[in-house]
């Protein structure tokens, strides 16, 4: 399974190199790797790397960003974009959220989670006119939607908002265009999805 340059299916595009490069890391640090695999079901690989304390307390010169940021964005609102999953109407029900369903699902919740009880924020519900201060985009949900569209919806005509809202997009594939971008009422960046 770890032998450089072999493959479960010989046709499949790749070296067969990515196993044995990993199993080469983790034992490097010290780790470990389980792989359990049931015919029909799938595999599972669980790497283990231990790690340890610093002794020697970090120390972080100059202003505290972290806190700087959230004073500059406690009280503003967020709309999270394009997240939500559902079913296929034609698929028969199986109770069992895909894999990409159950990874937007923690997604979203990490980035509520963070921006609710970290930065102090306020969601407000998607795609409904609200001027959002923030709106989070997840591209591989647009389906028929488009970026411009999103952002109309959360577009206000308040002449007293004198700065631009942000948007960030969390694209599923490198995206070749410029990373930060202008709009007529929100700054976007363009952003790798974790």
């Amino acid at each position: 399974m770890y032998k450089p340059f072999t493959q479960e299916d010989s046709l499949a595009s790749g070296a067969g190199l990515g196993l044995s490069i990993v199993k080469a890391i983790v034992q490097d640090v010290g780790g470990k790797i389980e792989i359990t695999s049931e015919p029909g079901t799938g595999t599972e690989a669980v790497v283990r790397i231990p790690l340890t304390a610093s002794l020697k307390p970090a120390i972080i010169d100059g202003p505290d960003f972290v806190t700087e940021v959230k004073e500059k964005v406690k009280g503003l609102t967020f709309s999270l974009e394009c997240f939500d999953r559902y079913p296929d109407i034609t698929e028969t029900p199986d109770g069992i959220l895909s894999a990409e369903s159950e990874a937007a699902m923690l997604l979203k919740a990490s980035f509520q989670s963070t921006l609710i009880e970290w930065f102090g924020m306020s969601a407000v519900a998607p795609s409904v006119e609200s001027g959002a201060d923030l709106v989070v985009i997840m591209e591989s949900g647009l389906g028929d939607k488009s970026v411009e569209d999103i952002l109309h919806h959360h577009h206000t005509h308040d002449a007293a908002k004198s700065s631009k809202s942000v948007a960030l997009v969390l694209t599923s594939t490198y995206h070749k265009g410029p990373k930060v971008d202008a709009h007529d009422f929100f700054h976007i960046f363009y952003l790798q999805q974790p």
